[in-house]
């Protein structure tokens, strides 16, 4: 299920860090995941699929970086920059994100369009 605590401390530093920037969540997620890297945590770089377009292009997979732990669990602190593009029951919670493999959100990274 969707975590939003327990999480390393760092994470929420890197957040803090990073979250009063101009327009974050948007456009952060690949400097979010290397910074996240720097804790030793694998950075991926991937897709993420929405429900409806955000973009011009009509595109339902938008380019997206994050980071694995070594369970396989998903660490993002800027999935919420795709709201607009999920329908209402699939909003995503600002802040730090520990997505198991169990939770439906897991299944929206992608590691190339389909």
């Amino acid at each position: 299920m969707l975590e939003k605590q327990p999480f390393p401390f760092e994470f929420q530093l890197i957040y803090l860090r990073l979250k009063d920037e101009t327009n974050f969540p948007a456009g952060y997620c690949w400097e979010a995941s290397i910074r996240v890297e720097s804790w030793g945590y694998r950075r991926v770089r991937g897709y993420f699929r929405l429900d409806t377009p955000i973009a011009e292009d009509g595109a339902l997979f938008e380019p997206h970086g994050w980071n694995l732990d070594d369970q396989g669990r998903i660490i993002d602190m800027t999935a919420s920059q795709f709201n607009d593009g999920l329908n209402h029951e699939s909003q995503i919670p600002e802040g730090v994100l520990i997505i198991e493999e169990d939770d439906p959100l897991y299944n929206r990274y992608r590691l190339k369009k389909e």
